[in-house]
């Protein structure tokens, strides 16, 4: 195990928990990247923006806990599976599960991110069911019945 990457997850942690942007982003490499790969137009460098990302998510879910669920290491790199729990101001709940792949520099900051994280969907639908509409929405696209 990487004592660099779990004292970056500690230190993320607890930084989280203080619901303070200034001292999540000391967590970050001045030129951290945070890429994610299922939202590419979403990714960005820096902790300018990181900053601005953090100070919205804790005025918009004040009482939000991260919580770690599990997490590999292996040299500079963590795997960590996060989740992500809260109100958000207009009452709503807020939740988020996924893995994040963290690469950490020589002081344990994040120097770059991949994330693989999306909000629950709290909705009934079944796999199958899931699967059927995908299907459906195929056929209607290709005209046919």
């Amino acid at each position: 195990m990487s004592t660099r990457t779990q004292d970056f997850l500690s230190n993320f942690l607890a930084a989280a928990a203080s619901c303070d942007a200034d001292r999540v982003v000391e967590c970050f490499a001045s030129d951290c990247r945070f890429d994610l790969p299922v939202h590419p137009a979403r990714g960005f460098v820096g902790r300018e923006q990181a900053r601005r990302n953090w100070s919205t998510i804790f005025e918009t879910v004040p009482d939000l806990s991260i919580e770690l669920l599990d997490a590999a290491h292996h040299g500079d790199t963590c795997w960590a599976e996060l989740k992500y729990s809260g109100t958000r101001t207009d009452g709503s709940p807020h939740l988020m599960h996924g893995v994040i792949v963290i690469t950490v520099d020589a002081e344990s900051r994040l120097s770059k991110a991949r994330f693989y994280v999306e909000f629950v969907d709290s909705s009934e639908v079944s796999i199958t069911e899931h699967l059927e509409a995908m299907q459906d929405s195929a056929h209607i696209a290709a005209g046919r019945p």
